[in-house]
């Protein structure tokens, strides 16, 4: 009997769950699939959390700033199948996020199934199976296999705007992405060939409204001149304007800037740099001008980035390269171009290709699989079953896992790669008895009704504006489609979303191996709730250490109950204690959260 392998590309949080995922099938456990291998171009698992230093020829670079922390508390961001130690900071350090992504290997045995130090260069189907070729530490290697589980992440390429004289900015090095930035030292403004401009007397530009983006401003804004923060009205910063600043500083213990710090001064979008060696003055879609900018930072996020799935130049390309089956092509999700009426909006066309748009991979099935007839192969009338037309790959015999963004990621994450493994095996079963696991119909449906959506959405967001042509609008339309489509438009979608990968993988599971019950990770019911509460959470987190733990590390549960401070929250007994239910944490956060309402109203 051969046996069928599994690849995964990365050992990040996503290919940490798909190991684990793999490992845990009954199709592993029986011998029927050999050992999963996952190729890591770091040294050590953790991806997007591994601080190590930048490595050139393999690649790797980390958006990781000091002072950063988690924008989720633990509970709600951990794997469902493994929980942070009891001393964990509600908010933790990236650091400490690493070391529990390291444990979470040892725990489970991952680290022998990984290839470390490898990067994956080229990825093709050759009729059968997914050929993988790669650059290890000492040579090249290549790999054969019959599903492929893609998990290298989306937070290494950043993003640069394409704002008119931006270039020269970054030319002359007054401006940088938040990837190159760990600290305010970062920040380099050079006076004269041999001096640089102290921050306390600089005007510092963050563009980005995201988690970097008011991190960063925050950070800036007890050291520098003047800090100014562009966000777009529709961001997570336009939503915190008036709150007062509640980024705690790991580097400092848990230090707590105080209420009666100045906040960033807020800005509109960008819309041009003057040129860097005249008066550096920066224009603001309001018609605002700020001169004397001395420097800007840039945390305008990351590009879905796949270049092991991209036609190479034919001077860099390998025989094999150039013989390519499979690739993923660069566009925008496009229109149907048999839309005649300018009054309406046109409508979904499904395309031939598969499409990175940069921002979202299009079109999937779930956000997961393949779909067929887009750069996969057609479905068979003949039993439902998944067969190989042109060569083409089966479009279940890949998944891109962590697409999604603004989601509580490690338990979507472990869904996903359960959902993943089951439908693999339900692939390679060739009687007719089953049914095919991904309902095509429904995905079609699911994708119609999502674009239907998400173009209303947009139609309401430029219901003012006038446009200058039909192409200037539909262009924009597929920005925006192409922007928001691994993004849920409802916060609970997400829980929702996860629980169906869960009912996937439990139904066909059960199905495969006659079993009488497969494990449940169902949502619990606490999670919704929290992650809903996320932000007045941390807001809660940071005021309790300046009052009871004198901003010191060990704004935790085990801490609080070391120092007795238990008393100061009212025990919520509306949680269980048992499994799926961590009693104490969320007895903490729900008491918390009671704490700082009392606090509050005591204050007004």
């Amino acid at each position: 009997m051969i046996k069928r392998k599994i690849g995964i590309i990365g050992a990040g949080p996503a290919g940490l769950a798909a190991l684990k995922a793999v490992l845990d099938s009954p199709q592993y456990k029986a011998g029927l699939w050999d050992n999963p291998i996952a190729l890591e171009a770091k040294s050590n698992v953790g991806g997007v959390w591994n601080k190590a230093p930048s490595n050139a020829k393999l690649g790797t670079q980390s958006p990781i700033y000091d002072s950063l922390t988690t924008n989720l508390p633990y509970p709600v961001m951990a794997f469902s199948s493994f929980d942070f130690p009891p001393n964990t900071p509600l908010y933790p350090t990236a650091d400490v996020v690493q070391t529990y992504l390291e444990c979470f290997a040892e725990e489970f045995d991952l680290s022998r199934r990984i290839v470390f130090g490898t990067r994956v260069v080229c990825v093709d189907w050759d009729g059968s199976n997914w050929i993988v070729e790669a650059d290890g530490p000492d040579e090249s290697v290549r790999y054969q296999f019959d599903m492929l589980m893609v998990c290298n992440g989306h937070y290494s390429e950043p993003r640069y705007p394409r704002t008119p004289g931006l270039e020269s900015w970054l030319a002359t090095g007054s401006a940088s992405h938040s990837v190159f930035y760990r600290n305010p030292s970062s920040i380099r403004i050079q006076e004269t060939p041999s001096s640089f401009r102290e921050l306390k007397d600089a005007t510092i530009l963050v563009i980005g409204g995201g988690p970097s983006g008011s991190d960063i401003s925050a950070e800036l804004v007890p050291l520098a001149k003047r800090v100014l923060h562009s966000f777009s009205p529709t961001s997570t910063a336009s939503r915190a304007v008036d709150a007062p600043p509640q980024v705690p500083s790991p580097s400092e213990g848990s230090r707590i800037l105080s209420p009666s710090v100045i906040n960033p001064i807020p800005k509109p979008r960008v819309v041009r740099f003057s040129q860097a060696e005249s008066s550096k003055s920066v224009y603001f879609e309001d018609g605002s001008v700020e001169h004397d900018v001395d420097y800007c930072v840039l945390a305008t996020g990351y590009k879905f980035s796949y270049p092991f799935f991209e036609e190479p130049l034919p001077e860099q390309a390998t025989a094999s390269q150039n013989k390519r089956t499979f690739n993923l092509f660069p566009d925008l999700i496009f229109l149907n171009p048999h839309s005649t009426d300018d009054s309406e909006l046109p409508s979904l066309a499904i395309p031939s290709k598969l499409l990175n748009t940069s921002y979202s991979i299009f079109p999937l099935a779930s956000h997961l699989f393949g779909y067929p007839g887009s750069g996969f192969a057609p479905l068979s009338q003949q039993d439902g079953d998944n067969t190989t037309a042109n060569n083409l790959p089966p479009p279940t015999s890949i998944a891109f896992l962590g697409l999604n963004i603004r989601v509580a990621p490690l338990p979507l994450l472990e869904a996903q790669a359960r959902a993943a493994v089951a439908t693999f095996a339900h692939h390679n079963v060739v009687s007719s008895q089953y049914k095919d696991g991904v309902d095509w119909e429904q995905e079609q449906e699911h994708m119609k009704q999502r674009w239907e959506s998400l173009a209303k959405g947009w139609e309401e967001l430029n219901k003012h504006r006038e446009w200058e042509n039909q192409e200037e609008k539909e262009m924009s339309l597929s920005t925006h489609l192409s922007k928001e489509w691994h993004r849920f438009e409802k916060e609970s979608m997400q829980f929702e979303y996860r629980d169906r990968m869960d009912d996937l993988a439990c139904r066909l599971q059960t199905q495969m191996s006659d079993a009488t019950q497969v494990a449940s990770f169902r949502v619990r019911r606490w999670e919704p709730e929290m992650y809903a509460q996320k932000v007045v959470l941390r807001r809660a987190w940071v005021a309790w250490a300046k009052k009871y733990s004198d901003g010191r590390n060990g704004i935790s549960l085990e801490g609080v109950k070391l120092r007795n401070e238990w008393s100061h929250i009212q025990k919520d007994d509306d949680v269980d204690g048992g499994p799926g239910e961590p009693g104490d944490t969320v007895r903490f956060m729900r008491g918390l959260l009671r704490w700082y309402a009392d606090e509050v109203g005591r204050q007004l």
